[in-house]
Order: structure tokens, then sequence, then C-alpha cells
């Protein structure tokens, strides 16, 4: 299917577009970059003007499941990003007084108190600390001998005046080689690298010997399917499947955590020996907020590849008639008992709807009273009403056509002839 958009007003992102210059320059994986499988991935959906002969490819791969960018920007494009730009415009008010000392996210205090940690002497590394609020739980518990890493310039050096002297200004391939750790964990960090097999790679070096790695990503059940296709810095989206996949490569032992106050976040939990597994089995013997992959539901490809499609084939008219689709990012956003169906939480609309349906934005709380009337009772809005905890953090839209069927039946977005992508 070809989809020409023509508008697209996404919040807290801007839209950039790509030439097909720029997208020829960019390599495509040898390998899965989670699992390193040389099977050929699956082609879910590709970016760039129709006639284009290199495009940006959305893939999945056959063996670990993970959903990937095939021919994203080099890793020194993306670390030059992250560098340089990332919040580059908020950049001095980050670095701000008003910001230091502040947040306190104690998410990791909660899951590292499963262990039985020694608080004074266990060494634990914060990959992607950011202003250091999951660094600020743990010293609050009693922690005491712990350290960040932040690459982002403006983030290291407000996290730097929380913790002096704990905090590294880089990213995980240029810390010295002399610092190994009990514990590493990063939070949403892995899904922006480059190559997250080189990643865990880095992990089983930078471990002891009983060490422990902690990765926390977005579940690829609940994000959504636009920001998939378009959020860029979202380099990998992954599974339960594909985490474990990675973590085995490297001779790591896996269980998930279930106990996040965000029902989007996927946490996996690595065991470098598996006797530290086997001990923390059996403290944790009778606890619900683990499980392993056996626990989460197998998301077989098809479903991957008709979802992919089918976003696109809900139009309301006929070809060629403009579409309007609105989806959120949020946390806590259905209850639903089909796991594919939270992929689903976008709602088409005719584009007539689009002057109120803007309009009602800047009241959101009375939209989401008044319009699900209007939602055919297929997405967001109705689910929201049902939902005790509706944590929305920002609401999108584009407006799409759909101009015939690629020869594959591959579905091709284009904007404005060029490859349409979402930066923060």
């Amino acid at each position: 299917m070809k989809v020409q958009i023509s508008s697209l007003s996404p919040e807290k992102t801007r839209m950039l577009v790509l030439s097909e210059e720029q997208v020829r320059s960019f390599r495509h994986y040898g390998v899965c970059p989670t699992c390193c499988t040389a099977q050929d991935p699956v082609c879910l959906t590709r970016l760039g003007w129709f006639d284009w002969k290199s495009k940006l490819e959305v893939v999945q791969c056959q063996n670990c499941d993970s959903i990937y960018y095939a021919n994203p920007p080099d890793s020194e494009q993306i670390d030059k990003y992250y560098q340089e730009h990332w919040n580059k415009a908020g950049g001095k008010n980050i670095e701000s007084d008003a910001h230091v000392g502040t947040a306190i996210n104690r998410k990791m205090q909660r899951l590292l108190d499963n262990f039985c940690l020694a608080k004074d002497s266990t060494r634990i590394l914060d990959v992607g600390c950011g202003l250091g609020g999951m660094l600020a739980g743990l010293s609050e518990s009693g922690y005491s001998n712990f350290y960040g890493l932040e690459q982002s310039h403006h983030r290291f050096a407000a996290a730097a005046k929380r913790y002096p002297g704990r905090i590294f200004d880089c990213g995980y391939r240029d810390l010295n080689d002399e610092y190994l750790f009990d514990v590493i964990y990063c939070n949403h960090v892995l899904e922006h690298i480059y190559k997250p097999s080189d990643y865990f790679e880095w992990l089983d070096d930078r471990l002891t010997h009983n060490g422990v790695a902690i990765v926390c990503v977005p579940n690829v059940q609940w994000e959504q399917l636009v920001n998939q296709i378009l959020y860029i810095p979202h380099l990998h989206s992954f599974s339960a499947k594909s985490l474990k996949k990675a973590g085995e490569r490297v001779g790591f032992t896996s269980v998930f955590w279930l106990d996040s106050d965000r029902k989007d976040d996927l946490c996996a939990i690595f065991f470098k020996n598996s006797d530290t597994y086997r001990c923390f089995e059996h403290i944790n013997l009778n606890s619900t907020a683990f499980a392993d992959l056996d626990d989460f539901p197998d998301i077989s490809l098809s479903s991957q590849k008709d979802r992919f499609k089918n976003i696109w084939a809900r139009r309301l008219g006929e070809e060629h008639s403009k579409t309007l689709i609105n989806w959120p990012s949020a946390n806590n956003i259905q209850l639903v008992d089909n796991d594919v169906q939270r992929w689903d939480s976008y709602t088409v609309w005719r584009s007539q709807w689009r002057a109120i349906f803007c309009l009602l934005l800047f009241r959101k709380r009375f939209a989401f009273r008044v319009w699900p009337q209007l939602n055919r009772g297929e997405g967001l809005i109705n689910r929201l009403l049902s939902t005790p905890k509706r944590h929305v953090t920002d609401y999108n839209h584009l407006v799409f056509t759909t101009l015939g069927n690629t020869e594959d039946g591959i579905p091709e977005i284009t904007y404005r002839k060029k490859a349409p992508i979402l930066m923060k």
C-alpha cells in the first residue's frame, strides 16, 4: 500500500524528512543487531518516495522477533545527536540549579531490594543516568557505592552537580577498562543504542563474576504503531523473547520483573553466573513480581505484518480520500484481554472532523468525556474512559491518503516525496 502523509502534528517531537541521498548513505545491518542471526529479516514498512531505489526500512528479525530499522543512521551520527542536540534548546535550563537535586526515581531501588545486597559495598552503575533521579532513589535507600554514565553534556552537568566525582561524561564504549561493577542497569536506553548485541558483550566484560545486569525498555506489546514506524531515536522495539535471546548469546540467564509502575515497561534481569541466579530464585521462590519468558504471549510474525498494514487499510471513504489518525503516548491506556489489541490504541477519523478534533486538544480532559460517541468503539477514548489510571503524556495526529498498492504489498510511506521521521 502506498501511503502519502499530508500533515503530521506530533507533541514533544518534531518531524524531519530525509532525502534519498541521505538514506542511501545509511548502512544496512549485516546481521540482526540484537541476536546476531544472519537470517534475512522480514520487511514490515518502508519510508521514502515510491520511486526511490533506497528507502528506510522497518524490519523484524525471524529469530528473536525484535523490530528495528534495517538501515538507520550509523552509531557516530547517533552519538553526535545525543551529545550535541539532545535537549540543546533547553540545555541551560537543564543545567540550572532548579533541576539539580529535585527528581527522585525509586524504580531501581524497589527492584534491587529483592536482591538482599550489601548497600555499602555493592558497586552499581547507571548507564544513561540522565539527571541522576534513579541514583537519588538508591542513595535514599542507603546505597552508597553508585556511579552514573551520561553522554548528553547537559544532563551530565546536572547529574555531576548532584553527585560530584560519580558521573562519567561518555558513552558506555568509552568508559575506562579498569572499572568493574556488581550491578549495571539501564532504563529506557537500550532501544537508542545502535547495536544492542555490542552492549551485551560490553556488559559481559564489565560485570564482576557474580554480577547482575538490568535492562528496562518499552514493551513492544504496548508501543504505539505510528511511533514504531516513524520515531527513529527508538532504533529497536523489544519483546521479552528479544531480550532473552540477547542475553543467552553471551551466556546470561534471565528473569523478568513485573512490578514496575509503568504498564508499558519491560524489565529484564540478567545473571552472569548461574549460581547467582539460583540463589536469587530461591529467595524469590514464591514471589509474583518475577516471571520467565513462558509468561509472556507469543506474538507471531504474521500478526506483526498484518498490524503494520491494517493501520493504513482502515481508512474511511474511497481511496485517495483523506483520513485522520490520532495516537497517544501513555503509560496505562487500556484494559484489554487480547495482547495484540494493545497495539491498536489509535483511532481513525474522517478528515473533516480534524478542525474540531484539534480544537478539543486544547481541552483534552473535556475531549475525552464528550468525544467517545465518534470513536466508533475502536480505540483509544473508550478505553481511556474505562481505565482507572489515565496517564496520557502526549497526543498526536496525522492525515494521510492511499495511492494504490505496492508490488509486494508492503506499506510504503512518504511525506513531500521524502522519508518522514520523528525526533525529540
